[in-house]
C-alpha cells in the first residue's frame, strides 16, 4: 500500500471513530447528568415528603406523602442500580480521553502529511496507525474492565 494510500485510510478511520466516540461522549454525558439530576432530586423530595409536618387535617394527605416517598425511594434504588451497572459517567470520561487521542493522531498525521515538497515517510505513518490501534485497544480494554462482573473467566482453547 502506497504513503498516500495509507495516509487516505488513517484519515477516514480516524475521522468515523471520532464521529463515533463523539456521539457515544455525549450519550453518556447526558445520562451521567440526568441520572445525577433525578436521583438527587428525588432523594431531596423524599427528604420532604417524610417531614411534613400538619398534613392530618387533610385526610389522605399523611398516607400520599409516605407513599410518595415510598415510590420515590424504590426509583432511587433502581437509578442508582442503573447508574452503577452502567457507568455513564466513566464512559463519559473514557470517551472523552479517546476523542482527545484520536484528534492528536490526526493533528499529527496532517502535520506529517502536509509538505508538499516531502512525501512522509512511511514510519512516520505506520507510528500513527499504531497509536490509533493503540487508542482504540485501550478503550476496548477500560470498556471491557467496566463490563467485567467478577465472574470466573472461560479458558481459551
Amino acid at each position: 500500500m502506497s504513503s498516500e494510500s495509507k495516509i487516505q485510510y488513517l484519515r477516514e478511520a480516524i475521522k468515523g471513530q471520532i464521529e463515533s466516540f463523539s456521539q457515544r461522549r455525549q450519550r453518556n454525558k447526558r445520562r451521567a447528568f440526568w441520572f445525577k439530576m433525578l436521583v438527587t432530586t428525588f432523594s431531596g423530595a423524599i427528604t420532604v415528603l417524610l417531614g411534613l409536618q400538619g398534613l392530618e387535617s387533610i385526610r389522605a394527605a399523611p398516607l400520599l406523602a409516605k407513599n410518595s416517598a415510598l415510590v420515590l425511594s424504590a426509583l432511587v434504588t433502581l437509578l442508582t442500580a442503573w447508574d452503577a451497572f452502567f457507568n455513564h459517567r466513566a464512559l463519559w470520561v473514557r470517551y472523552t480521553r479517546t476523542v482527545t487521542e484520536l484528534r492528536g493522531i490526526q493533528s499529527e498525521l496532517e502535520y506529517v502529511s502536509s509538505d508538499s515538497d516531502q512525501k512522509p515517510k512511511e514510519a512516520d505513518i505506520d507510528r500513527l496507525f499504531e497509536r490509533y490501534q493503540s487508542a482504540l485497544k485501550e478503550t476496548n480494554v477500560s470498556w471491557q474492565t467496566l463490563r467485567d462482573d467478577g465472574s470466573p473467566k472461560e479458558a481459551s482453547h
